[in-house]
Protein backbone atom coordinates (compact mmCIF):
# COMPACT_ATOMS: atom_id res chain seq x y z
CA UNK A 1 0.00 0.00 0.00
CA UNK A 2 1.38 3.38 -1.03
CA UNK A 3 0.89 6.22 1.39
CA UNK A 4 1.82 9.85 0.89
CA UNK A 5 1.26 12.68 3.26
CA UNK A 6 -0.36 15.75 1.74
CA UNK A 7 2.91 17.67 2.18
CA UNK A 8 4.84 15.03 0.24
CA UNK A 9 2.39 15.09 -2.63
CA UNK A 10 2.43 18.88 -2.79
CA UNK A 11 6.22 18.93 -2.67
CA UNK A 12 6.36 16.45 -5.53
CA UNK A 13 3.86 18.48 -7.49
CA UNK A 14 5.65 21.80 -7.03
CA UNK A 15 9.00 20.23 -7.87
CA UNK A 16 7.61 19.00 -11.14
CA UNK A 17 5.64 22.22 -11.68
CA UNK A 18 8.79 24.28 -11.42
CA UNK A 19 10.36 22.26 -14.21
CA UNK A 20 7.61 21.79 -16.78
CA UNK A 21 4.13 22.38 -17.96
CA UNK A 22 1.68 18.63 -19.24
CA UNK A 23 -0.06 15.16 -21.27
CA UNK A 24 -2.60 12.37 -20.78
CA UNK A 25 -2.41 10.30 -23.94
CA UNK A 26 -1.90 6.55 -23.87
CA UNK A 27 1.43 4.78 -24.25
CA UNK A 28 1.34 4.91 -28.06
CA UNK A 29 1.28 8.71 -27.88
CA UNK A 30 4.34 8.67 -25.64
CA UNK A 31 6.10 6.55 -28.26
CA UNK A 32 4.91 8.98 -30.97
CA UNK A 33 6.16 11.87 -28.87
CA UNK A 34 9.59 10.34 -28.46
CA UNK A 35 9.99 9.18 -32.07
CA UNK A 36 8.72 12.48 -33.49
CA UNK A 37 11.15 14.42 -31.37
CA UNK A 38 14.02 12.12 -32.35
CA UNK A 39 13.15 12.56 -36.03
CA UNK A 40 13.08 16.35 -35.68
CA UNK A 41 16.38 16.47 -33.82
CA UNK A 42 18.15 14.03 -36.15
CA UNK A 43 16.95 15.98 -39.18
CA UNK A 44 18.32 19.17 -37.68
CA UNK A 45 21.60 17.55 -36.62
CA UNK A 46 22.17 16.03 -40.05
CA UNK A 47 21.84 19.49 -41.55
CA UNK A 48 23.76 21.23 -38.78
CA UNK A 49 26.54 22.22 -41.13
CA UNK A 50 24.06 24.04 -43.34
CA UNK A 51 21.75 26.87 -42.37
CA UNK A 52 18.54 25.11 -41.42
CA UNK A 53 15.10 26.53 -40.94
CA UNK A 54 12.21 24.65 -39.52
CA UNK A 55 9.30 24.04 -41.84
CA UNK A 56 5.76 24.89 -40.86
CA UNK A 57 4.97 21.15 -40.68
CA UNK A 58 7.84 20.62 -38.19
CA UNK A 59 6.61 23.58 -36.16
CA UNK A 60 3.12 22.09 -36.01
CA UNK A 61 4.65 18.80 -34.80
CA UNK A 62 6.58 20.72 -32.13
CA UNK A 63 3.39 22.48 -31.09
CA UNK A 64 1.71 19.08 -30.68
CA UNK A 65 4.64 17.75 -28.66
CA UNK A 66 4.49 20.80 -26.40
CA UNK A 67 0.74 20.31 -25.99
CA UNK A 68 1.28 16.65 -25.07
CA UNK A 69 3.63 17.73 -22.28
CA UNK A 70 1.07 20.24 -21.06
CA UNK A 71 -1.66 17.61 -21.07
CA UNK A 72 0.60 15.27 -19.09
CA UNK A 73 1.10 18.01 -16.52
CA UNK A 74 -2.66 18.59 -16.47
CA UNK A 75 -3.24 14.91 -15.70
CA UNK A 76 -0.69 14.96 -12.92
CA UNK A 77 -2.38 17.98 -11.38
CA UNK A 78 -5.80 16.29 -11.61
CA UNK A 79 -4.56 13.17 -9.80
CA UNK A 80 -2.83 15.26 -7.13
CA UNK A 81 -6.11 17.06 -6.45
CA UNK A 82 -8.00 13.74 -6.48
CA UNK A 83 -5.59 12.15 -4.01
CA UNK A 84 -5.59 15.17 -1.74
CA UNK A 85 -9.40 15.25 -1.68
CA UNK A 86 -9.77 11.60 -0.66
CA UNK A 87 -6.92 11.88 1.81
CA UNK A 88 -8.75 14.69 3.60
CA UNK A 89 -12.06 12.82 3.49
CA UNK A 90 -10.36 9.70 4.86
CA UNK A 91 -8.82 11.64 7.76
CA UNK A 92 -12.17 13.17 8.78
CA UNK A 93 -14.38 10.10 8.29
CA UNK A 94 -15.49 8.06 11.29
CA UNK A 95 -17.57 5.47 9.43
CA UNK A 96 -15.27 2.49 8.77
CA UNK A 97 -17.06 1.46 5.55
CA UNK A 98 -16.64 4.92 4.00
CA UNK A 99 -13.10 5.11 5.32
CA UNK A 100 -12.28 1.92 3.42
CA UNK A 101 -13.77 3.31 0.18
CA UNK A 102 -11.85 6.55 0.58
CA UNK A 103 -8.64 4.63 1.25
CA UNK A 104 -9.05 2.67 -2.00
CA UNK A 105 -9.61 5.89 -3.96
CA UNK A 106 -6.65 7.53 -2.24
CA UNK A 107 -4.39 4.58 -3.14
CA UNK A 108 -5.57 4.74 -6.76
CA UNK A 109 -4.73 8.45 -6.81
CA UNK A 110 -1.28 7.82 -5.36
CA UNK A 111 -0.54 5.21 -8.04
CA UNK A 112 -1.64 7.59 -10.78
CA UNK A 113 0.44 10.43 -9.28
CA UNK A 114 3.50 8.16 -9.39
CA UNK A 115 2.75 7.12 -12.97
CA UNK A 116 2.31 10.67 -14.25
CA UNK A 117 5.21 12.09 -12.24
CA UNK A 118 7.52 9.53 -13.89
CA UNK A 119 6.20 10.48 -17.33
CA UNK A 120 6.62 14.18 -16.57
CA UNK A 121 10.19 13.59 -15.39
CA UNK A 122 10.97 11.67 -18.58
CA UNK A 123 9.68 14.56 -20.68
CA UNK A 124 11.81 17.15 -18.84
CA UNK A 125 14.85 16.32 -20.97
CA UNK A 126 13.01 17.21 -24.15
CA UNK A 127 11.04 20.17 -22.80
CA UNK A 128 13.81 22.78 -23.01
CA UNK A 129 14.72 21.70 -26.52
CA UNK A 130 11.08 21.86 -27.65
CA UNK A 131 10.73 25.37 -26.21
CA UNK A 132 13.90 26.49 -27.96
CA UNK A 133 12.62 25.14 -31.27
CA UNK A 134 9.17 26.67 -30.69
CA UNK A 135 10.76 30.07 -30.27
CA UNK A 136 12.53 29.54 -33.60
CA UNK A 137 9.10 28.76 -35.08
CA UNK A 138 7.79 31.93 -33.46
CA UNK A 139 10.44 33.97 -35.27
CA UNK A 140 9.73 32.24 -38.58
CA UNK A 141 5.94 31.92 -38.63
CA UNK A 142 4.52 34.30 -36.05
CA UNK A 143 2.78 34.20 -32.70
CA UNK A 144 0.71 31.06 -33.34
CA UNK A 145 3.75 29.08 -32.15
CA UNK A 146 4.29 31.08 -28.97
CA UNK A 147 3.85 28.79 -25.92
CA UNK A 148 1.29 31.18 -24.44
CA UNK A 149 -0.78 31.01 -27.65
CA UNK A 150 -0.72 27.21 -27.52
CA UNK A 151 -1.89 27.30 -23.90
CA UNK A 152 -4.60 29.84 -24.68
CA UNK A 153 -5.94 27.79 -27.63
CA UNK A 154 -6.20 24.69 -25.45
CA UNK A 155 -7.38 26.22 -22.19
CA UNK A 156 -10.43 23.91 -21.94
CA UNK A 157 -8.23 20.80 -22.13
CA UNK A 158 -5.79 22.21 -19.59
CA UNK A 159 -8.31 23.10 -16.90
CA UNK A 160 -6.34 21.70 -13.94
CA UNK A 161 -3.10 23.49 -14.72
CA UNK A 162 -2.38 26.77 -13.01
CA UNK A 163 0.02 28.85 -15.08
CA UNK A 164 0.17 31.86 -12.80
Amino acid sequence: MLFFRRDTILLLFFTILSSIFTKSFELNSVVFYQTSFVKLRSAQESLSGQSTQLTKKECIELENLFLEILILKNSLRFWLMYTERYSKLNERETNEELKGKYSVKEEKGEKMVLKYSKEVNESLDKYDEILKLLFECLELFGKQFHPYSIIKKNKKILKYVDFY
